[in-house]
């Protein structure tokens, strides 16, 4: 997993609950979304988490990643 993209995810799920939005496919500039794409479907895979568990996971998120700093911190 990648700390970063977990914390974006999870912090979504938190701010604004489940993901009800249609998956991306282009960039303003015509070009494929291949990076919101790939958020989006991370971001799917909370769904039906409550803010709680939500925070409760991104605690543990942090927890590991303090855990091997050289790697998730710069």
């Amino acid at each position: 997993w990648k700390f970063s993209e977990l914390c974006i995810e999870l912090f979504a799920q938190v701010e604004k609950g489940d993901n009800d939005t249609e998956c991306p496919m282009w960039t303003s500039n015509g070009s494929v979304d291949y990076g919101g794409k790939e958020q989006w479907e991370w971001w799917l895979k909370y769904k039906g988490k409550s803010a709680d568990e939500s925070k409760v996971l991104f605690v543990r998120v942090l927890e590991m990643a303090k855990k091997n700093k050289k790697e998730n911190f710069y």
